[in-house]
């Protein structure tokens, strides 16, 4: 027999994921006596390491993710995560199992093909995929997802973060039943809404957090327009993961107008960004989940009472536009950004504080609530 608890399978270590950490530690405040095991990579050893709240909830980590390595021994990694995974499911025998994504899909789908009608499924898309980018991506993942349409029928749970990816994904997959699709947002917690932030000061204070990398982001654009505001514009930027050649680049601009920093924990992060007037977004666009997309900087932002500045071309973001109240969410083309007037975006005249209302609590509890039956 299946015992009442919950798995969570999330390849990717929590550390970068902070929706994963938003839904351990939410579930850790509503279900204090029920088991719940999550298992993830280590992001680094040296780096932070997520904590959960409850000691009815473990967090398991087989091997560490991100480091350059050759390819028998990434080969090995990926086994090791997936049998030590597997086999601990087997052992602890719990009635619900959620993966989020592909590429930590394996072991759930065995562990569904064992109990079959006994284990509830729960999938949710931290990203999307298109299906060209499964048959031109890492061969793993293309195999899984193979499985994983097999199984797409047996599942309790679906979800994608907004419906245009769950649109996407559902065209993607003619004659494939989704007996259970969900919306599930990426919003924080809602302890992130530390107030009302009037006035933007002078320079202005603008931050970025998050992965960043040179490639499918506007970083040089943006770290150009900064250092052409001669002194007007600062930009101080937070990682956790950020690629070697953008580290080269930040630490090569003249000045001190573009600042890098370690990242940090992400539940110390609202105190961090209340110091700033704006939070960007600079995802160029390159591929389809990039233009689908509402990131959770957009409402983590939002949420401490910064106005937010995201690509004009992420589709996903759009309808969050503000027009007649602050903190403002505005779309701005970085392809052209000499022709921003900071004053007109930055302006609060005939603007009414309106804060925004989004919670991780609130969108998670209809899952929790399923997991937890």
């Amino acid at each position: 027999m299946l015992r009442k608890g919950v798995a969570i399978i999330h390849y990717m270590p929590l550390e970068i994921y902070p929706p994963v950490m938003n839904l351990v530690r939410t579930w850790d405040t509503l279900y204090t006596g029920l088991q719940m095991d999550v298992y993830t990579t280590s992001l680094d050893k040296k780096k932070l390491h997520f904590q959960p709240l409850s000691k009815n909830t473990r967090v398991n980590r087989y091997g560490v993710s991100g480091r350059k390595t050759g390819l028998l021994l990434r080969c090995w990694l990926y086994f090791y995560y997936y049998i030590a995974t597997f086999l601990m499911l087997i052992k602890t025998r719990p009635a619900s199992v959620l993966y989020f994504d592909t590429i930590s899909s394996f072991p759930a789908i065995l562990y569904k093909m064992i109990w079959k009608n006994h284990c509830r499924l729960f999938v949710h898309y931290n990203e999307y995929m298109s299906e060209e980018e499964y048959r031109h991506g890492m061969f793993l993942v293309k195999w899984f997802h193979q499985l994983e349409k097999k199984i797409y029928n047996k599942t309790a749970w679906l979800s994608h973060t907004n419906q245009e990816r769950m649109d996407l994904f559902k065209a993607d997959l003619p004659g494939v039943i989704i007996p259970h699709p969900y919306i599930l947002p990426n919003f924080p917690p809602a302890e992130w809404n530390t107030g009302k932030k009037v006035n933007t000061g002078f320079p202005l204070k603008i931050v970025y957090t998050g992965a960043l990398s040179m490639d499918t982001m506007y970083t040089r654009l943006f770290a150009e327009w900064v250092l052409q505001q001669n002194g007007a514009v600062t930009w101080d930027i937070y990682s956790l993961n950020i690629t070697a050649e953008t580290v080269a680049y930040i630490k090569s601009l003249p000045g001190m107008a573009v600042t890098l920093h370690e990242g940090i924990d992400y539940y110390s992060l609202p105190g961090v960004l209340k110091l700033y007037d704006v939070g960007i977004i600079l995802y160029s666009g390159h591929i389809p989940n990039y233009i689908f997309n509402a990131p959770n900087k957009l409402f983590e932002y939002a949420a401490v009472g910064m106005d937010v500045w995201f690509p004009h071309h992420m589709q996903s973001s759009r309808p969050y536009i503000t027009a007649n109240s602050y903190p403002k969410i505005i779309a701005v083309n970085f392809q052209l950004l000499d022709e921003i007037k900071i004053d007109q975006l930055t302006s609060r005249s005939g603007l009414v504080f309106q804060p925004h209302p989004f919670t991780c609590e609130s969108v998670l509890l209809p899952l929790l609530e399923k997991l937890a039956v």
